[in-house]
């Protein structure tokens, strides 16, 4: 299982979007084209996005955790998460597809 660098970027405009107009249907729509093309070429059947949001993190957060999260009580620290890795001095996010 490798960090998938090439979708940090990505996913990171994604999250700051979201930070900035609250649409819960973009991010999640931004996520899963970013999942699309994560998937082209791949040997692995059935994978998905799953992220960390910095290096002490334990959990692997997918799409869908992100989006009951952001849509329960949990919005607050999936809304830290998106903080802390689109920030300058922030967590390292990691990207994973499996």
């Amino acid at each position: 299982m490798e960090n998938l660098i090439q979708y940090v970027n990505p996913c990171n405009k994604a999250f700051h979007a979201y930070l900035q107009d609250n649409n819960i249907t973009a991010l999640i729509s931004n996520l899963l084209e970013i999942e699309l093309d994560a998937g082209v070429g791949s040997k692995i059947k059935n994978a998905s996005l799953w992220f960390k949001f910095g290096k002490d993190d334990t959990l692997s957060t997918d799409i869908w955790d992100i989006e009951i999260s952001l849509r329960d009580s949990n919005r607050q620290f999936m809304i830290e998460q998106f903080e802390s890795v689109t920030s300058l001095t922030g967590a390292e996010l990691q990207v994973y597809y499996s």
